[in-house]
């Protein structure tokens, strides 16, 4: 939706809070994941995970909420990740919380206690903030201060649920269907329902043993880093990628400069300890002597460029080679490689390694 007119003002000390559609999870344990940095405080982090609902979903998992889930959440529901998106907005203690349709991730009676415990104004955690939820679930609207109701991407009315229902216009029309279909046949909704609902929908029956390892709770395994001696077969298996023919060069270069190196120092001694002849040394030979020594010089100065550029040419080849065997091995990993391997660890195999 595009602001067609007005704005908005925000007090600039004030904190704002956001929980996406689309629930964003932290590659780190469940409890980092809700506070997020911030200091824990035992009694207010309690209470967080109770009105999220959350207490059962940590009595599943092996580590609780010592449990590493990952980049993507993959050893969580997209209702449970919903909701470690919500108890983190609830834990930052921010000023306004905008949330993005998060009950649709969850059933209908888990929607409800967390309405009654998060964003009601009697008993919700945030009842002292300010809230902007954003739903389609209409049995809420009852509940709320203020109603805007968005048609074809505008604005269409706002007021009170009982002020539009007097209103007569399309809010109250649509009520009017809805209910009609969807008449429920427990009577109307009751927040107030016991907690123990909670855990009789959400328990599965899972006999998970919890180990108090803490190894057992990791989904992120460390990244092992070799020390010491570099193996032999390290070194081969570079070779093989720098390709022998650019290796040969590279090895006849060197070689061929220390010979032209040496050639050149023993030429000089040898041509320092010939004795000259009454007083006069001979110019051909001296000449000979000097163009051989010049030849030396050059010799040298060629094939350290030839080394050289035979070593520039063959890394990068060596380079691209295993950067592609890399990226090709990447591309055929299985997705769950994805799932426990964090991003930044991918990008560090290319970028450094």
């Amino acid at each position: 939706m595009d602001c067609v007119s007005g704005n908005v003002n925000i007090n600039g000390s004030s904190k704002i809070a956001y929980v996406s559609q689309q629930a964003w999870i932290q590659n780190a344990t469940l409890k980092n994941n809700i506070v997020f940095g911030n200091k824990v405080e035992k009694q207010k982090y309690d209470k967080i995970i109770k009105s999220c609902a959350l207490g059962p979903d940590l009595a599943m998992l092996p580590g609780g909420d010592n449990t590493e889930i990952g980049e993507k959440g993959i050893n969580l529901s997209g209702g449970q990740k919903q909701r470690v998106s919500v108890a983190r907005a609830c834990y930052s203690d921010a000023d306004i919380v905008l949330m993005d349709d998060p009950l649709s991730a969850v059933d209908s009676h888990v929607a409800k206690h967390m309405f009654e415990k998060v964003l009601s104004n009697d008993k919700g955690f945030l009842r002292e903030k300010t809230r902007l939820l954003i739903t389609n679930n209409l049995s809420f609207l009852p509940f709320v201060d203020s109603v805007v109701v968005v048609k074809d991407g505008r604005i269409s009315e706002t007021g009170t649920y009982e002020q539009l229902m007097a209103n007569k216009g399309d809010f109250s029309d649509f009520i009017q269907e809805f209910s009609t279909e969807h008449k429920e046949s427990n009577g109307p909704m009751l927040l107030n329902r016991q907690e123990s609902v909670i855990s009789e929908k959400m328990g599965r029956s899972l006999s998970i043993e919890k180990d108090a390892e803490t190894e057992k709770t990791k989904l992120i395994e460390t990244e092992k880093t070799e020390t010491g001696k570099v193996k032999f077969s390290i070194y081969m298996r570079y070779f093989k990628a720098l390709t022998w023919l650019w290796l040969v060069i590279v090895v006849i270069g060197m070689v061929g400069m220390q010979l032209a190196s040496v050639g050149s120092n023993v030429w000089l001694a040898v041509w320092s300890n010939d004795k000259p002849i009454n007083g006069t040394q001979d110019t051909d030979q001296r000449n000979m002597r000097l163009g051989v020594y010049g030849l030396l010089g050059a010799a040298q100065a060629f094939l350290v460029m030839f080394a050289a550029y035979g070593m520039a040419r063959g890394t990068v080849i060596a380079s691209r080679s295993l950067h592609n065997s890399l990226l090709d091995r990447i591309l055929r990993s299985p997705m769950s490689f994805f799932d426990t391997t964090p991003q930044g660890r991918i990008v560090n195999l290319f970028n450094e390694n």
